[in-house]
C-alpha cells in the first residue's frame, strides 16, 4: 500500500477479501475469526483490571443504597459512564441486552469491580459471587453499597486525614469467613467457640468477631447491614 495514495483519499477504509485458496468454509473461517487469541480472564482478575481503571469521578456516580439496585434509574449515569470507560467495543454485547438494557453479566461485571475497589479481597469475592444463599446475597447487596465509603476512608488515610487503620480488610475478611462458614453448614458461633484459634491468628481478631456477630446477626437486612458499615 502506498501512503501517499492513501492520504488522498478522503474517507479512506482497509478492506479485505478471503482467498479461497486454502478451501476453507466461511462458516468455519467465521467460528475460527472469533476464537479469542487470548484466555479470557477470571471474574476475579476481571475485577481486579475494571476496578484500577475505576477513577473517583466514576465512583461518585453510584447511588450507594441497599435499596437502589446498580440496574435503578439513579444509576442509569453510572452503568452509562462504567460502559463508555471500561467496556471495549467488542464486550458490549455481553454488557447489555438487544434491548440496550444492563445484562445479568453487565450487572455481575459492575458489581465485581465495585467490591474490588472497595475492598481488593478477591478471595471473597469469589466465594461470595457463586454463593446461592440468600444470607450471602444480602451480605454482598450490603457490601457493594458500603463500598464508596470503604473508598473514601482509603482516600482520606492515604492523605493523612484518618488514622491507618482501614476498616475495608476487616470487612472483607468477616465477609469472607461468613460466606465460608455457610457454605459449609456451619454457623458464626462453631467458629468462635474455638477460643484457641484467637491466640494462633488463624481465624478472626477480637475486633473482627464483634463485627461478624453484628453482621451475622443481620444477614438477612441488607439496609440494616449498610448503615452498620457505614458508621464502622
Amino acid at each position: 500500500l502506498d501512503p501517499e495514495q492513501i492520504k488522498a483519499i478522503p474517507d479512506p477504509q482497509l478492506v479485505r477479501v478471503r482467498s479461497n485458496a486454502n478451501q476453507i468454509s466461511r462458516e468455519d473461517f467465521a467460528r475460527e475469526a472469533n476464537v479469542p487469541s487470548v484466555y479470557a480472564l477470571s471474574p476475579s482478575e476481571l475485577a481486579a483490571q475494571d476496578a484500577a481503571r475505576m477513577d473517583e469521578g466514576l465512583l461518585d456516580l453510584f447511588q450507594a443504597d441497599a435499596d437502589t439496585p446498580l440496574t435503578a434509574a439513579a444509576n442509569r449515569e453510572f452503568v452509562k459512564a462504567f460502559a463508555g470507560k471500561l467496556i471495549s467495543p467488542t464486550e458490549r454485547g455481553q454488557f447489555s441486552t438487544p434491548a440496550g438494557e444492563l445484562s445479568q453479566s453487565g450487572l455481575t461485571r459492575m458489581r465485581n469491580a465495585i467490591f474490588q475497589k472497595a475492598y481488593g479481597d478477591p478471595v471473597a469475592l469469589e466465594r461470595m459471587a457463586e454463593s446461592i444463599q440468600d444470607r450471602n446475597r444480602s451480605l454482598t447487596q450490603a457490601l457493594v453499597a458500603a463500598a464508596p465509603k470503604m473508598v473514601r476512608s482509603q482516600r482520606d488515610i492515604a492523605k493523612g486525614s484518618l488514622y491507618d487503620e482501614p476498616i475495608h480488610k476487616d470487612v472483607a475478611k468477616v465477609a469472607g469467613t461468613l460466606v465460608d462458614l455457610r457454605e459449609r453448614g456451619l454457623e458464626l458461633s462453631d467458629l468462635l467457640n474455638q477460643k484457641e484459634l484467637f491466640k494462633t491468628g488463624q481465624a478472626l481478631t477480637e475486633d473482627q468477631a464483634r463485627l461478624a456477630r453484628k453482621m451475622d446477626a443481620w444477614a438477612a437486612a441488607p439496609r440494616k447491614l449498610q448503615m452498620l458499615l457505614d458508621n464502622y
